[in-house]
């Protein structure tokens, strides 16, 4: 397949979903197909390489911290099949995301999305822009759990983190990651737990940041690199109960 680039302009295409959830792909490709047969993915093809993703990418910078509440801004992201079919998905502008270490609670919201550039191709054939980041997180074993027009759960079981120095962290989550997409409210929720939040916070530590000339990861050396990492077992923590409201 020849690679290319296409820039989405319109929330009709629904590749918020597909960049920040990594299993929306089929949603994406089949709303790509009804305009255009894009370099060969109709609306077959590309449903079953959504149900078949294998590895998920984002590139995140992170800004600061404030009490218990870090932000962080999502740079770009990149999924890839079964099949080595690949996206790279770069927004208008990097998106904001808050995480609350006292809560476990991510937020990332989707209002500057539009209009941005996705790229199609062999996952050989595409390179993650990884100058000013702070890590690359790969999100991997994903199952999708509920899915509704505007509306999607998903979860993870393995997160990867690559950081500037070229150490690879892997590590099997005992308790799945759940995520939550809202499209209406153009934002995504990650609900963590205390010892997922202590993973994120250990292996973000460093606050070293990938140098302004940095250049771009190759796609499949991501995947490499988390395959080859040593992998760390992360127990499911309890959150602490929030009391309801008086």
């Amino acid at each position: 397949m020849q690679g290319g680039k296409i820039v989405i302009t319109s929330f009709a295409v629904i590749a918020v979903i597909a960049i920040l959830l990594a299993t929306a792909f089929p949603a994406w490709a089949q709303d790509a197909a009804t305009t255009t047969d894009y370099r060969g993915w109709d609306k077959d093809r590309g449903s079953r390489m959504g149900h078949a993703m294998k590895d998920a990418y984002m590139t995140i910078a992170v800004d600061g911290m404030s009490g218990s509440t870090a932000t962080f801004s999502v740079m770009n992201m990149a999924m890839v099949g079964k099949e080595d079919k690949a996206v790279l998905i770069t927004p208008a502008s990097p998106l904001t995301g808050t995480y609350n270490t006292s809560a476990d609670m991510g937020y990332i919201s989707t209002a500057n999305f539009m209009p941005a550039t996705m790229t199609v191709d062999n996952a050989s054939s595409i390179s993650v822009p990884v100058a000013g980041a702070s890590a690359v997180l790969g999100m991997h074993d994903w199952k999708v759990l509920t899915k509704e027009k505007g509306f999607m759960v998903s979860q993870f079981r393995r997160l990867s983190v690559a950081l500037p120095d070229g150490t690879v962290k892997d590590y099997k989550l005992d308790k799945p990651v759940r995520v939550t997409y809202e499209k209406d409210r153009k934002m995504v929720v990650i609900d963590g737990y205390p010892s997922y939040t202590k993973l994120l916070s250990d292996a973000l530590a460093g606050g070293a940041t990938f140098p302004s000339g940095a250049p771009a990861m190759p796609l499949t050396g991501l995947q490499q690199q988390a395959k080859s990492a040593s992998t760390e077992s992360v127990g499911y923590e309890k959150p602490a109960y929030v009391a309801p409201p008086a």
